[in-house]
C-alpha cells in the first residue's frame, strides 16, 4: 500500500512540475508565440479575401455595353481653351 501512495504522489509531482513549466514556457514565448497567431490569421483572412473578391467584384459591376452611341460635339474652344483677343 505505501509503494501505491508513494508512486501516486512522485505522478502528482511530476504534473504539477509539467504545468508549471508548461506555464513558464508560454509566459517567457508570449510575445513570438503572438506574433505567430498574428500572421496565421492575416494570411487566412487574405486568402479568405482573395478567394472571394473576384467573385464580389463581378457581381457588383454591371455588364460591359456592346454598343456606344454617337460623339458628343465638343465645344467650340480651340487651343488650351484660353480665349484669344
Amino acid at each position: 500500500m505505501r509503494k501505491i501512495i508513494d508512486g501516486l504522489a512522485i505522478f502528482a509531482g511530476l504534473v504539477s512540475l509539467t504545468i508549471v513549466s508548461a506555464g513558464g514556457y508560454v509566459y517567457l514565448q508570449r510575445e513570438e508565440l503572438a506574433e505567430k497567431a498574428k500572421s496565421r490569421v492575416t494570411k487566412a483572412i487574405q486568402s479568405a479575401l482573395t478567394d472571394a473578391l473576384p467573385v464580389a467584384v463581378d457581381q457588383a459591376l454591371p455588364p460591359m455595353p456592346t454598343q456606344t452611341g454617337p460623339a458628343l460635339p465638343t465645344p467650340g474652344v480651340k487651343g488650351f481653351g484660353i480665349p484669344a483677343k
